[in-house]
């Protein structure tokens, strides 16, 4: 006697939180591709609390331009380096002339996009269009979501004006994201009077509205930086902090911006190095970071120096009105940190951030070798290195890199719908 017949179980059959228990567990390509199996996966993978709760569940990452401008993407878990869990994102990079022939071969009109800044789900990129432009060619600033392959272009606080971009921040109490720039008032000279302005992706952009924060303007700015300096914005406890903005290049100063209240709160002095000539150099390397839930610097002596280490100073006293202090808790001798296949790591541009679980482990990023190491600085071991980006032998000074925090994220914010992707909005910078 034959078995009994089963009925087959429909995918519209599912429950709908057994269904979100299932993409919970995907990539975000997975999950996009996903939504064509019927209308009910579709419901679930598209409604917003689906989406809020896969962009918490998904761990931050490391993105980086691998191959250069208009290369794929590659993201790497931030708290381990794995390589198995390495993947490629391919953001779609849109294209402004679909006539020009190199549309044909690259996908981008002549364009060239790099990769320049992050903030949560977004990614910053400056795109240069060389086409029938001279040196430099007509650059603008444009944001995207890589997973979503949404792209939206960066308007100007003054047309006529040049601007520098310092930040682009979540303002929490709005839930909109949010630029400051620093931007030429008078003329299109490289030098002139800046004041800081901030503008939201979320409002209309075509209509400019930016509104002038900050003091005075700064009597004289020279805009030869580029158009960004997002990447050297570390964002701490609410503020962006800089250590290379015109404010306070030529000082001993960290620039502070509360994203909350949209103020300069107050300057900092930076680790005691300016007098220690003879231990750094003239231009020590700095970049700033968060260890042990505490602002940091990570100092470099500069490429004249004999002497390799990099010293990790601590700021003990953040919030203190009375003052800061600086402590140095540790320091990296870079000479044992050895290079395959017998290079010493001479004279590196190095840089650190946190990276781990474990206080004791920071994340180094070597532009010499283009690797990110994991290294722990109780044991003084590179516990893990990888090789992030695609040297180029014929000409390595050409390539760098910037490796960026990210966590994908499936939002499709509603400002990429206020602009069609590939129409610039923007004159020349």
């Amino acid at each position: 006697m034959s078995a009994p017949a089963t009925e087959a179980t429909s995918f519209d059959d599912l429950n709908a939180d057994v269904v979100a228990e299932i993409l919970f567990r995907l990539p975000s390509a997975s999950v996009l591709r996903c939504r064509a199996v019927c209308r009910a996966w579709r419901d679930v993978a598209s409604g917003p609390e689906f989406v809020a709760a896969y962009s918490r569940r998904r761990p931050l990452e490391l993105v980086v331009q691998r191959h250069g401008d208009n290369g794929v993407l590659d993201a790497i878990p931030l708290a381990t380096l794995d390589e198995a869990s390495r993947r490629c994102l391919h953001p779609g990079y849109p294209s402004s002339n679909s006539n020009d022939p190199a549309a044909a071969a690259t996908g981008t009109g002549g364009d060239q996009y790099s990769l320049m800044g992050s903030c949560g789900d977004l990614l910053l990129f400056e795109r240069n269009h060389r086409a029938g432009a001279g040196m430099g060619g007509d650059r603008q600033l444009w944001v995207c979501n890589p997973v979503t392959r949404q792209w939206s272009p960066v308007a100007l606080p003054h047309r006529n004006g040049k601007s520098l971009l310092c930040g682009l921040y979540l303002h929490r109490p709005s839930g909109e994201h949010r630029l400051l720039f620093l931007t030429n008032d008078t003329c299109r000279d490289i030098t002139g009077p800046a004041s800081h302005y901030v503008g939201s992706l979320e409002l209309d952009t075509y209509r400019y509205r930016y509104r002038r924060v900050g003091g005075p303007a700064l009597a004289a700015v020279y805009f030869l930086m580029g158009l960004t300096i997002t990447a050297q914005c570390l964002d701490y406890h609410g503020k962006l902090h800089w250590l290379h903005h015109p404010e306070v290049t030529e000082t001993d100063k960290i620039l502070a911006f509360d994203t909350v209240s949209e103020t300069f709160r107050r300057t900092m002095p930076r680790p005691p190095l300016l007098g220690t000539k003879k231990q750094y150099g003239e231009m020590p390397i700095l970049s700033l970071l968060e260890m042990d839930g505490k602002l940091a610097v990570a100092a470099t002596p500069d490429l004249d120096s004999s002497s390799m280490r990099m010293d990790l100073w601590v700021l003990e006293d953040y919030d203190s009105d009375d003052g800061e202090s600086w402590t140095c808790r540790h320091r990296i001798d870079l000479s044992a940190l050895s290079l395959p296949p017998t290079r010493l790591l001479r004279h590196p541009c190095c840089w650190a951030m946190g990276a781990h679980n474990d206080d004791d482990v920071i994340l180094l990023g070597d532009m010499a070798s283009l690797s990110l190491l994991l290294y722990h600085l109780t044991e003084k071991r590179v516990l893990k290195r990888i090789q992030v980006v695609a040297s180029n032998k014929k000409s390595p000074q050409t390539t760098y890199m910037w490796a960026l925090v990210f966590r994908d994220s499936l939002d499709t914010h509603a400002f990429f719908h206020l602009h069609t992707p590939g129409i610039s909005t923007n004159s020349s910078m």
